[in-house]
């Protein structure tokens, strides 16, 4: 999966019907064993974080790994309960940092996380604000 925004949204399988009349009735079937995919945007410069701040790398880390434990909880939550459904989700935050914000170490955050989402070393997507 590309892990877009457009990939988030509930699968479903789609069953037609065709009745004698030839008039079709299509029923949506939601899939149960999909694995679950949550995206969050975050723009820093939204946050009360202070760019100027020494340990704002640490206070971003400490931020976003709230994040992702608040996204899990919900995966948890909305897990279908399938035995075959993977349980670790697939997690991405899109971080814009323009405005000052520096990026931390993503592989040390992703290690928190090994066991516990199903790309660890993708959760954090750092992207600047492009200025035309």
């Amino acid at each position: 999966t590309s892990l877009a925004e457009g990939e988030t949204l509930p699968k479903k399988a789609f069953l037609v019907r065709v009745k004698p009349s030839r008039k079709m009735k299509f029923e949506a079937i939601p899939l149960q064993t999909v694995r679950q995919f949550y995206l969050k945007d975050i723009v820093l410069s939204d946050t009360t974080l202070n760019p100027g701040d020494p340990e704002v790398a640490d206070k971003i880390a400490a931020f976003c790994q709230e994040k992702v434990e608040e996204l899990l909880r919900k995966a948890e939550e909305e897990h279908t309960g399938n035995k075959r459904q993977p349980k670790e989700p697939l997690i991405r935050l899109k971080i814009e940092y323009s405005g000052g914000f520096p990026m931390f170490n993503t592989n040390r955050f992703a290690q928190i996380f090994t066991d516990r989402v199903a790309n660890p070393r993708d959760i954090i997507q750092f992207y600047r604000k492009k200025v035309y």
